[in-house]
């Protein structure tokens, strides 16, 4: 049972007014909800309940504060008591008490109650770190034989290497961020470097060998990449306003300089020089040039400048820009004149030049390695070298070992390599690079009862719940968006060309065999989110490529080992929700497409896809009653045991008629606002004590499907699944790397 309230009355009293709502009627013993819906921009508030007999008097009381900084002041969101009603009770009310100035800026105020769920769960088990990973996001070397970088974890893992030795030297934990993609050594031979989420310039002291923070940067949490110059300063490039900031060893502060496009998110990669710096834009493919002396801004001419694109890695040597262009697109300009040299094809890092002859500056592609030698402006393949991995170089620079200059590279995945130039020796390195469990990215039960996940940028693990022992687990498998299963085998959908791997459990594992990569979506297709099955078919509902909008219903007929692809069947929308149901695929989309895309459709829709016509039979949108806003993304959605189409919106639950496609029940549990993952689907799972366990709100929820009554188990979780034994397993947050395990006990359905 859920009830609006109103207020009927306002009280003012040392400077504090309380607000209270109509009394509602309870029933002694029995969970409720008494909460709020508000969007309040500064101070705090406290929320009371209380419960009264049938003479009016007090029985007992129970109070929550809540602060400013969790109520969202653009979004709004729901802040809540739960209590259970005491011996006696009739009646509740609900009371907000707030300072005068934060009663002022209280908007869209909504009270309501409602009855919960009764459930028993054991405390959760902490099952330990799942996807274990030495993926790296950027590195940096210095002459003294020194490799720093931050393995990517929850929290990330600085850490040197002593590159003559193979010996780390140096590792500590750092709280706040999961990767560091950029990274610098700076005029003082220390090394900076920022991660993704909270503005924090980091600093490794070399020869005191500590981190310090240096605090935050003025610009955004997000910084993409560093560079120093050798007057003191380190230049950062960030998301999502296209900004630039700077930071000064000498006096240790900030500035901001300021946003590079009105139009673009990104500065993906930053460049520095004594007289410029350079700053590589996105999702418009341009680099702006600041005069440091003046701070006057002109644009550097690329030849696909204006063009769809992300210009991320800029490096200047020898009066020479390199600029990366996407993958591996690298324009060579000379920096006074700004024409055209030479354009070269290699992922991510070129060496500084050869300091044996000053011309030759070496890079991978593929699994060789090549050269480019400024004087005669032409690339030369290093025949001797062609057994690298083909993971993203990281690093490459010059190392003096015995009166020669060796080059030393390192990959994402922390392998590294040495090459002697005059020579041609090479070697691979063994360093003791020490792995972090990443976020757990996917969750899925499998049909023999296992716990599959894959990580957040790369790995995949598989886990025997009975034996409580990892079964399998790869570190280079591709970020997983989304787990599938069809006819025994086991399908990953992972970031990069949609790229759908198979594997198949009754056979022996063996990365690259078993599992394989299957299939590459393509089509402008990168993330593949929802995975379903049905009659031989299995069915995968992607996000576009970057600065792209529109996502694919991509279906593999298994009978006939055929692929079909079909993008835009809502157009301008990506597929977040999919759900099969005799003969029909049932669909829910994102209004957003690719990162750096700018939606041009205001709210999600439900898709119906006829498999044997192939074609969309109807796209609607659902009229949920109550629904506290137009949904922006629907999914994901599961066919229930009632044979219904359930699906989420945010923090509102659904189940629809799959023939009259009528919603027959509907309930907001959770004020919506989207303000997470644009494309990870709220989790939706029907567990065997017939109850609904998901993630709506980014809350992991119990659900009785009948009466829609509902209780919260944990805050603030992402991604979830549920076996046979109604154990939950889940992870903590959007970064949590350890998995998760809560038994459900017993459910009392309410009345």
């Amino acid at each position: 049972m859920s009830e609006s309230l109103p207020i009927v009355s306002v009280d003012f009293k040392d400077g504090e007014v309380t607000l209270t709502s109509e009394q509602a009627k309870v029933s002694a013993h029995e969970l409720y909800r008494l909460g709020a819906d508000l969007v309040m921009e500064s101070g705090s508030v406290e929320l009371e309940i209380n419960y009264f007999d049938e003479e009016g008097t007090t029985v007992e009381s129970a109070c929550m504060p809540f602060r400013s900084t969790n109520i969202d002041a653009r979004e709004g969101m729901g802040v809540y008591v739960y209590g259970r009603a005491p011996e006696h009770a009739v009646t509740a009310s609900l009371s907000i008490t707030a300072g005068m100035a934060a009663a002022a800026n209280l908007r869209n105020l909504n009270i309501r109650w409602e009855s919960q769920l009764e459930l028993d769960t054991e405390d959760k088990e902490d099952l330990g770190d799942m996807v274990l990973s030495t993926i790296t996001s950027n590195a940096a070397q210095n002459e003294y034989g020194e490799l720093f970088f931050a393995t990517n974890g929850d929290p990330a893992l600085f850490q040197v290497i002593d590159l003559y030795t193979g010996e780390r030297i140096f590792e500590e934990r750092i709280p706040g961020i999961d990767t560091a993609w950029g990274i610098a050594i700076g005029s003082d031979e220390n090394v900076y470097f920022s991660g993704t989420s909270n503005r924090m310039l980091y600093r490794y002291d070399r020869v005191e060998q500590r981190l310090e923070n240096l605090g935050a940067n003025p610009s955004e949490p997000w910084v993409w990449d560093l560079a120093a110059t050798e007057d003191g300063k380190v230049y950062g490039g960030t998301m999502t306003s296209a900004m630039v900031f700077e930071y000064d060893i000498a006096t240790g502060t900030f500035a901001n300089l300021g946003s590079m496009s009105e139009t673009d998110q990104y500065v993906r990669g930053i460049g520095a020089t004594d007289r410029y710096i350079y700053a590589g834009i996105g999702m418009t493919a341009g680099v702006v040039r600041i005069d440091r002396e003046t701070g006057d801004r002109d644009e550097v001419p690329i030849p696909n400048a204006g063009q769809e694109g992300i210009i991320a890695n800029i490096e200047v040597y020898a009066g020479k820009l390199f600029i990366r262009s996407g993958c591996c697109t690298v324009f060579v300009i000379d920096e006074q004149t700004h024409k055209l040299l030479q354009t070269l094809r290699y992922r991510n890092e070129i060496s500084p030049p050869n300091p044996n002859n000053e011309r030759d500056l070496y890079y991978t592609r593929g699994t060789r390695l090549y050269y480019y030698n400024m004087e005669d402006n032409k690339e030369h393949d290093v025949s001797n070298v062609s057994n690298l991995s083909d993971a993203d170089m990281r690093s490459l620079g010059w190392l003096k070992k015995e009166d020669e200059y060796v080059l030393i590279g390192l990959n994402r995945l922390a392998e590294a390599f040495e090459y002697k130039p005059a020579s041609g020796d090479f070697q691979f390195l063994t360093i003791d690079a020490a792995p972090t469990g990443v976020p757990i990215h996917s969750i899925e039960i499998g049909f023999d009862g296992n716990v599959y996940m894959g990580g957040y940028h790369r790995g995949m693990t598989i886990y025997d719940p009975v034996a409580e022992e990892i079964i399998h687990s790869v570190e280079n498998m591709q970020q997983s968006e989304g787990i599938g299963f069809m006819n025994g085998n086991v399908y990953f959908g992972t970031y990069g060309q949609a790229r759908i791997y198979r594997y198949n459990p009754s056979e022996p594992f063996d990365f690259g065999t078993n599992p394989e990569m299957f299939k590459a979506i393509g089509e402008a297709q990168d993330r593949p989110f929802t995975l379903t099955s049905g009659n031989d078919h299995l069915f995968v509902g992607t996000i576009p490529d970057y600065g792209q909008l529109g996502g694919a219903l991509s279906i593999y007929d298994e009978t006939n080992d055929r692929w079909d692809v079909h993008r835009h069947v809502v157009q301008n929308q990506s597929i977040v929700g999919l759900a099969y149901l005799n003969g029909k695929v049932y669909g829910g989309t994102s209004i957003w497409g690719g990162d750096g895309s700018v939606p041009t459709e205001d709210h999600a829709k439900l898709f119906v896809w006829d498999v044997e016509k192939g074609e969309v039979e109807t796209v609607l949108t659902p009229n949920v009653s109550g629904s506290d806003m137009r949904p922006k993304m629907i999914g994901e959605l599961a066919v229930g045991p009632d044979g219904f189409i359930w699906g989420l919106m945010d923090g509102t639950v659904f189940a629809m008629n799959p023939d009259t496609l009528e919603i027959v029940k509907s309930r907001v549990i959770y004020s919506s606002n989207f303000s997470a993952s644009k494309w990870r689907p709220f989790h939706l799972r029907f567990a065997p004590d017939g109850l609904i366990y998901t993630t709506a709100g980014r809350k992991l929820t119990v659900i009785d499907p009948e009466t829609l009554h509902h209780r919260l188990i944990e805050n603030d979780v992402h991604l979830m699944t549920v076996d046979e034994h109604n154990q939950l397993y889940f992870a903590s947050g959007f970064t949590g790397a350890n998995l998760l395990r809560k038994r459900v006990i017993n459910h009392r359905p309410t009345v």
